[in-house]
């Protein structure tokens, strides 16, 4: 019963990841929230949920989740680092500070990129691989 658990908080997830790559960021909460929830320790899934809320222009919540998510990092051994996080949250704070605020609605804002991290790269491939053989095994078996 525990791995069918896991199994629905890593399908969660990825869902979540999917609404967050196409911008869908009031879904990708509602599964990154969920999955928070459910593993509350889990950095990457805490950074998730911050670049959703960042998505929302939802900066004290996106804060929140970045802070939790360095503090978790810190408390590990050996500590980590995590410091595309803490760029990812300078540049949050940045976007935030009303002077640059101010000076973007002069001279043009520049629209916030979420960075792929290399592992996520790796899965959506490794994923899209998958459905490639399915597909063809699946018309190999109809002909």
């Amino acid at each position: 019963m525990r791995d069918l658990t896991k199994t629905e908080i890593f399908v969660t997830w990825r869902e979540g990841c999917d609404h967050l790559a196409n911008r869908r960021f009031v879904a990708a909460e509602r599964s990154l929230g969920y999955v928070v929830g459910r593993a509350p320790g889990n950095i990457l899934f805490r950074v998730m949920l911050a670049r959703a809320h960042a998505g929302r222009r939802r900066y004290s919540l996106a804060f929140y989740h970045y802070q939790v998510a360095i503090g978790i990092g810190k408390l590990r051994v050996p500590p980590q680092s995590m410091d595309k996080v803490r760029q990812e949250y300078e540049e949050l704070r940045a976007r935030r500070n009303p002077l640059t605020r101010l000076w973007n609605r002069f001279f043009g804002e520049k629209p916030f990129e979420f960075s792929e991290d290399a592992a996520d790269r790796m899965v959506r491939e490794l994923n899209a691989g998958i459905a490639r053989e399915l597909n063809s095994s699946k018309r190999k078996l109809l002909k």
